[in-house]
């Protein structure tokens, strides 16, 4: 059977997005390429769409429409009807939006997100967070820093959150660390934590 014009149009689209996206340095023109090639199919359901008499008019047949269930079995194929799988970031993000929707109001909730196989289950979590110290403490709880220029990350004292840009800004110049008005080269060396003077950071770049 020779594909109707509105098909080939489809097809020729399709197979246009597909060259373009194998290519790994053109993903915004694969997008542009494949929502013509959606807007296109959209344009050919409408074109196929049974009228009152049951009728298919673009190929002029009884329904079912022969086109039409070319298209309902080719989505089938591809498990189009099942929807995206869900990984377990978009999980989290859709847990998250539940428990801590803005109309709630309080405060926000923490989220623990188990994997059991065919589902995920999510929990929220009310939690305290501790008030930093005025100094820090050795052994003493610890915040994850990810530096957004460098992706590396590096493990500090819990501090004050303006405390800890003043010292991250003098870590990142290679200056001494100043945590109770005196330079940390004079503080006792704890290298449980850090290095740098006293304390050192241990930095590692994201996985």
């Amino acid at each position: 059977m020779t594909a109707r014009p509105e098909e080939s149009l489809v097809r020729e689209a399709r197979d246009a997005a597909l060259a373009v996206l194998a290519r790994d340095d053109s993903a915004a023109e694969a997008s542009r390429t494949l929502a013509g090639a959606v807007a296109m199919l959209a344009d050919l359901l409408d074109a196929h769409r049974p009228t009152g008499a049951a009728a298919c008019p673009a190929c002029e047949t009884a329904a079912p429409c022969p086109t039409m269930r070319r298209v309902a079995a080719a989505l089938v194929s591809h498990g189009a009807w099942q929807g995206a799988p869900l990984d377990r970031g978009a999980a989290w993000a859709c847990a998250d939006a539940h428990f801590n929707r803005s109309a709630a109001g309080g405060a926000r909730r923490l989220v623990l997100l188990s994997d059991l196989g065919a589902f995920y289950v999510a929990r929220g979590v009310s939690a305290v967070l501790p008030e930093p110290p005025q100094v820090p403490v050795p052994g003493g709880e610890t915040v994850l820093v990810l530096d957004k220029a460098s992706g590396r990350t590096s493990r500090w004292p819990l501090l004050p959150d303006a405390d800890l840009i003043v010292q991250y800004r003098r870590y990142l110049r290679g200056e001494p660390m100043i945590l109770d008005g005196r330079p940390t080269a004079e503080r006792p060396l704890r290298p449980r934590l850090f290095q740098r003077g006293a304390w050192a950071i241990r930095s590692s770049p994201i996985p």
